[in-house]
């Protein structure tokens, strides 16, 4: 589908053999599950190459690296691409990265703002490259795609079962942390709302009764999981994903979504029940309780306190904020967290007024095209369309687009369904 400002005029495919960018595009659907896999360590014995991966998500930065190789090696070219971008658009994306240089040259911690730069950029590319492919060689993926990161989502919950059959006797084990392809138990949650988003796309869309029972299957396993951890956010995320879907989507308006949406909660629920950690951290309970709270900033887990603080960081340096990824220094009261739990916020400390105003432009640009396509697209944009949707939610109150994988993943969406055709229109004789 073109996409005024983003459509640049075709350029000529270089030959490549279909079954290595299918192997990349497996990649990515299996991020989740090969992330476990690099940080897979139940004896807690500390490795120094392992926790970098871990906290640097770099088997995320990988598999985004081979797509942006691929996308070059297939004719992408991303001077060509951007240049077709509005002269507004280039103008507001240039003042951002020079912000965004400018910040990190005077940060208190270099190294921290010039690696979180270098993985912004990554995920520009990254979305670029994304959308250049599904044009190309990834066009055939068209009908599996959203199959294919459900897959691998649920083979995340796989390996959290194994994880926690292999670390049930470790006394040490820190319960808070996890540490499967998380630095939190509650980072848990960003694989259960993209997969349970992509899921319950595929459920409301599905022309077969098995089709359907693997979908709601897929996502009672991945609402499991949030309840099992206590990570009510992702619930809510998807839940409000799903409303907005029906509201912007007329593909999601049949009794079978609204039928898998209940099933998968309450089948996810009563699955969670089947194991309960030894933390007060996790379970429904948990869920329970803080669903419970009476004050605000209770119910938020103390976000509110957390936003009060970083406006007054903000006042601090207003116009160009702290640089990238320097919270804790921004906020030194709150240290003990890498972001402020809210993406408007975050983008106000790290890049002030000046970057919050290119980026807040750029974003609801970007999201206008991508609710217009996924209306026009048809039910074949479902998927994504909750993926981001629910990902998109999670971070007003989570660092969904601070962490690497929900953040790629919010990107592949994105370039899913802007470089989607139109649907076929079917006129009667």
């Amino acid at each position: 589908m073109p996409v005024d400002g983003l459509t640049p005029p075709p350029a000529r495919v270089a030959p490549a053999r279909g079954d290595v960018a299918h192997a990349v595009w497996l990649l990515v659907a299996l991020a989740p599950f090969l992330f476990a896999l690099a940080s897979w360590n139940p004896s807690g014995e500390r490795r120094i190459g392992q926790a970098l991966a871990l906290g640097l998500s770099l088997p995320i930065t990988l598999i985004e690296l081979l797509v942006i190789v691929l996308a070059l090696a297939s004719g992408f070219e991303i001077r060509r691409t951007l240049g077709a971008m509005p002269a507004w658009a280039k103008l507001l994306l240039a003042t951002l990265l020079a912000v965004a240089i400018g910040t990190a040259l005077t940060a208190v911690i270099p190294a921290r703002a010039w690696i979180r730069t270098a993985q912004l950029a990554i995920h520009l590319l990254f979305g670029l490259s994304a959308w250049h492919l599904f044009r190309t060689r990834w066009a055939g993926l068209a009908s599996s795609a959203w199959w294919w990161i459900t897959i691998g989502t649920c083979l995340y919950v796989a390996m959290v079962a194994a994880w926690v059959f292999a670390v049930h006797d470790e006394p040490r084990f820190d319960w808070k942390s996890f540490g499967l392809a998380v630095g939190h138990i509650r980072q848990t949650g960003f694989y259960s709302a993209a997969g349970a988003g992509a899921a319950l796309g595929l459920a409301a869309i599905a022309r077969s009764r098995s089709g359907y029972a693997l979908a709601v299957a897929a996502a009672t396993l991945l609402v499991a999981l949030s309840c099992w951890s206590g990570t009510r956010g992702s619930l809510f995320a998807v839940f409000a994903a799903f409303a907005a879907g029906l509201v912007f989507l007329p593909s999601m308006r049949n009794r079978r979504a609204v039928v898998a949406l209940v099933i998968a909660h309450i089948g996810g629920a009563l699955v969670s029940l089947l194991h309960q950690a030894p933390h007060a951290f996790y379970g429904l309970w948990r869920i329970s309780e803080t669903a419970a709270a009476t004050g605000a900033d209770e119910l938020a887990t103390g976000r509110l306190r957390m936003w009060a603080a970083s406006f007054d960081a903000i006042l601090e340096r207003p116009l160009f904020g702290w640089g990238e990824s320097q919270f804790l220094v921004a906020v030194p009261s709150w240290g003990q967290f890498n972001h402020p739990h809210n993406i408007l916020v975050q983008v106000l400390v790290q890049w002030g007024m000046v970057g919050f105003m290119c980026w807040l432009v750029l974003a609801g640009w970007l999201g206008w095209r991508f609710l217009a396509a996924a209306r026009a697209g048809g039910p074949a944009l479902v998927p994504p369309f909750l993926v981001a949707a629910s990902l998109a939610t999670m971070a007003m109150y989570e660092g969904a687009l601070y962490h690497p994988y929900p953040f790629m993943m919010v990107v592949l969406a994105l370039a899913f369904v802007l470089a989607s055709p139109p649907p076929i229109q079917l006129r009667g004789h």
